[in-house]
Formats: C-alpha cells, sequence, structure tokens
C-alpha cells in the first residue's frame, strides 16, 4: 500500500512528504477475577501521509505541511483529492524551513522472543499466581500484547522498517478492611518478555492494597520530608527531560543552556546524571529510529548536575542550529548515595499510590491525591490515606535525596525512590 501512495504522490508537483505505515498485532485478554471473560485478536494498518509545501510570503521562505490519515480501500483518485487538499492546507502553515530525514540505516532491535502464543500463558500464569489470598485479590484485568511493524518514507529517498513489541496489564485489586473494601488500580506498560517484572509488580500491589485497607486518615499538618518512590518518583524526572529539550528552548520555554547547572550552585543532596538511550530492556519506547525516520543513539544530557546538550527532533535541531539527534522517550537515571534504609531512617511521608500524580513540565509544578502513603513518625511505619502532597522542583531540587535502589517502569530506569524536602502536605 505505502508504495502504491509513494507513487501517486511522486506525480504530485511541487510537494515533499513523509509516509507512515504501521501495521499493528494484537491479542487482548479481558478477565473478572480469574475467570476469562473475553478475548479478542486484532491485525489493522495505519497510514499516514504528511505533505510538505515550500513557499515564499513577503520576501521570507516557509515550509507548511498537513497530515492526513489514508486508508487500503481508497482509490488512487480518492488518494490524490486528499493529497491536493493537504498540500494546499499547508501553504497556511508558517513554518520556518527544515530538512527532511537523509537516507540512513540502523541497526533494529530483533525480537526473537516474541511468540504471542508461547507469551500469553506465562503471562496469565504470571498475573494469577500470587493472588492466593482470603481477604482480597486481583478484582479485574485487561492484558494487551502488541506487535507494531512500522515502516517510513520520505520523498529524499528514506526508507526505513522496524518492529516494535510491547504489553500492557491494567487491573484492579481489592482487599477487605475494618472499614470496608478498598481498590486500588495499577497499569503496567513493559516489554512482553518480562514476565517476572509484572509478576513483581503485582505482588507489591498486593501488598499495598492490605495495608490500604488499613490505613488511617494522613495527619494534617506534617511538617516532614516526602520520599516518593515507583511511579511517582520516575514522574518527576520528566521536568528535566523536556527543559532540555530543543523544542521547548525554541519555543522559549525553558531557560536551560549548555554548561548550566541545572540544580544550582549549591547543592546538599544528589546531583543528577541522565541519559536518553534508544533502548531499555523494559521499555515499549525502545526504537531504533523517531517518528521522522531519524536514526537513534544514546545521548547524555545531564551529568553531576551540568547540562550537557539539548536533545530534539531534526526540525528544531535545525532552527537551533545544534546536532540534531531525534526524539528519544526513554531516560536513564544514576542512582544516588544512599540506600532506601538510610532514607526511611528519619521521620518522614513515603508516598507511592496516587489518585493522579501531575508534573507541569513547564513549571516544576507537582502535586495529587494521596490514595496510599506510610508515615514514619521515628519508632512506627504507619499506612496512611487522603489528602494532598504539593510543590515545586524548582524549590525543592537542591536537596534532593536519590535511592542506589534502582527501578525499570517503563521508559524510565532509574532510581526507586526520590527524597525531597520543602514539600506541602495537607492531611
Amino acid at each position: 500500500m505505502i508504495d502504491r501512495i509513494r507513487k501517486i504522490l511522486d506525480r504530485q508537483k511541487g510537494i515533499k512528504y513523509l509516509l507512515s505505515e504501521s501495521r499493528v498485532e494484537s491479542r487482548e485478554l479481558f478477565f473478572v477475577k480469574k475467570a476469562l471473560d473475553l478475548k479478542r485478536c486484532k491485525d489493522v494498518t495505519h497510514l499516514s501521509a504528511t505533505l510538505y509545501r515550500d513557499f515564499v510570503e513577503k520576501g521570507v521562505s516557509y515550509l507548511g505541511s498537513a497530515t492526513i490519515d489514508l486508508f487500503p480501500t481508497m482509490t488512487e483518485a480518492e488518494i490524490s483529492k486528499a493529497a491536493e487538499s493537504a498540500a494546499f492546507a499547508a501553504g497556511f502553515v508558517k513554518n520556518p524551513v527544515y530538512p527532511l530525514v537523509k537516507p540512513c540505516t540502523v541497526k533494529s532491535q530483533i525480537h526473537p522472543d516474541y511468540d504471542p502464543d508461547q507469551l500469553l500463558p506465562k503471562l496469565i500464569q504470571g498475573i494469577y499466581e500470587l493472588d492466593i489470598h482470603k481477604d482480597g485479590g486481583i478484582n479485574s484485568a485487561e492484558l494487551f500484547l502488541n506487535k507494531v511493524c512500522r515502516r517510513l518514507v520520505n520523498s529524499d529517498g528514506l526508507d526505513v522498517s522496524h518492529d516494535q513489541t510491547a504489553a500492557q496489564l491494567e487491573f484492579i485489586v481489592s482487599w477487605k478492611g475494618p472499614g470496608g473494601e478498598i481498590e486500588l488500580y495499577r497499569d503496567l506498560h513493559f516489554s512482553p518478555g518480562r514476565v517476572s517484572f509484572m509478576h513483581s509488580e503485582i505482588g507489591k500491589m498486593l501488598d499495598c492494597a492490605k495495608d490500604r485497607a488499613k490505613a488511617r486518615p494522613t495527619p494534617s499538618g506534617l511538617k516532614c520530608p516526602v520520599l516518593f518512590s515507583g511511579k511517582s518518583a520516575a514522574k518527576l524526572f520528566g521536568y528535566y527531560h523536556y527543559q532540555a529539550s530543543a523544542a521547548a528552548i525554541y519555543q522559549k520555554i525553558s531557560r536551560f543552556k549548555i554548561g548550566d547547572r541545572i540544580q544550582g550552585e549549591h547543592v546538599n543532596g544528589d546531583l543528577i546524571n541522565l541519559s536518553l538511550p534508544p533502548f531499555l530492556p523494559n521499555s515499549v519506547y525502545s526504537l531504533p529510529y523517531d517518528q521522522d525516520g531519524f536514526p537513534l543513539k544514546e545521548i547524555e544530557i545531564l551529568r553531576d548536575g551540568n547540562l550537557m546538550r539539548h536533545w530534539g527532533s531534526l526540525r528544531y535541531c535545525h532552527y537551533l542550529g545544534i546536532e540534531p539527534t531525534g526524539v528519544i522517550y526513554n531516560m536513564e537515571v544514576a542512582g544516588g548515595k544512599n540506600d532506601l534504609a538510610t532514607l526511611r531512617q528519619e521521620p518522614h511521608l513515603e508516598a507511592s499510590i496516587f489518585s493522579d500524580f501531575e508534573l507541569d513540565e513547564q513549571t516544576g509544578d507537582f502535586g495529587g491525591e494521596l490514595r496510599l502513603g506510610w508515615y514514619f513518625d521515628g519508632k512506627n511505619r504507619i499506612p496512611v490515606s487522603g489528602g494532598s502532597i504539593t510543590g515545586n522542583l524548582l524549590e525543592c531540587q537542591q536537596k534532593m535525596y536519590l535511592s542506589r535502589e534502582i527501578q525499570a517502569e517503563n521508559r524510565f530506569q532509574g532510581p526507586e525512590a526520590v527524597k525531597v524536602f520543602n514539600i506541602s502536605i495537607s492531611g
């Protein structure tokens, strides 16, 4: 199909193009308790075309673009008409001129272990192997196993292909406690072969549900450091990832400059070391090329809190006049000097599960409503729930401690926990 579209577009005058074809093969299983309620398979092909048009207005050159979805059932006349409409619309988009990705090749990641018929029984067993408790267990679960075969072709001769595999598990754990039954939700994205990771996370959620069922209300007026663990800890580093991007610099959202000590001059905690690897063992974003077809390789962003370079798409890096890196979603952050046991020694509130933990990547503001945490008063570790936690990274990054222990949360590989001060806690 993509070759047929390319021939049609090659006949169009005055346009450039990028074609994207993704064939998605998926297995989807839906469980109620331990019973399979629904099973379905999909084999779907998604096609899109981005049309680019050079034009000049008042002596200024622009490269406009417009993207359209295409379908295998479309005739040649329908494809031509859609392309003409997109090319016309591109003439109203005043983007500064930038080049398309040139032909290239890079070694793609191979997935020899991806066989749905062999993986699904192992995954199902891993889901319910620990569901053996009397007072609680997995209430419902949805398992998705996907393989994506992607091909990117542009008018400058680029033609690259790669495969991508991903597993997703959404499940709800319920537990009966003194105050009634509670529920906790978890959404996991992971590499299909990492059954042990999924198994471990389910075990953690069952333990969390047990604690949540007996949790007390979060005390009011707490003045203590907060230890973010798990998913919320990983999310905090999204601020540095975004602020170092060429897009944020070009749009004047970020002021990060090469050589800046982004945590400040006087740091009492751990300095951040952050890199962007195209491949991580547990990430569903492990890709050899970005969405434009640009080849990816590992780059270092922060070293001991110093900004080493910006990263970004060919377009935004071209605007800044810097070497392009492509868009890499994976993040790897080095662990800190202290282990979790040390970080937990003084009184603190450990925040593990939120109803929805949000981070504003532009301002550094973060916060959420606490579903489950543990308050350590110096002697006792008490499960708590309720209230909210809010803060700003710019106000607490100079005294921020990273755990030595490492977690692999999808596209993030880094500290299992992050300890911060100057945080607002409402009971």
